[in-house]
């Protein structure tokens, strides 16, 4: 963060990447779950971490849906570039070569879509 209580851009896509992996970070909490359940031991403090980490999916799906949602606002070119940043882990050269744009006018939407997550609340 800087002073003004903003994120770089190196926090925000890294949490970004972290909303497209909701999904595959709820279903390994899910198996963990699931090995809970049928494991043996203080069937209290079991089922107090299920509980928990019930909870954890259910807040992480939450974010995902608040990201679907701001994605949503966001024109088809800039949520490309988001996608191809941030999900697919492609360098700025590259994703200027995939989508036959300049790396300057990627690295651009990129910051307007991190601009305007920011404004977006909640997404963090």
């Amino acid at each position: 963060m800087d002073e003004n209580g903003k994120l770089h851009n190196s926090s925000i896509t890294e949490h970004f990447k972290t909303l497209y992996a909701t999904c595959d970070i709820a279903d390994e909490i899910n198996r963990r779950i699931d090995r809970l359940k049928s494991s043996s031991g203080d069937k209290s403090t079991i089922e107090d971490e299920i509980d928990r980490l019930q909870v954890v999916v259910h807040d992480l799906m939450m974010k995902r849906i608040r990201f679907i949602r701001f994605t949503i606002t966001l024109d088809r070119t800039a949520n490309k570039v988001l996608e191809l940043r941030c999900e697919e882990c492609l360098s700025w050269k590259n994703i200027a070569f995939r989508m036959n744009l300049s790396e300057t006018t990627v690295r651009r939407l990129y910051k307007q879509v991190c601009e305007a997550a920011e404004k977006y609340g909640d997404i963090f």
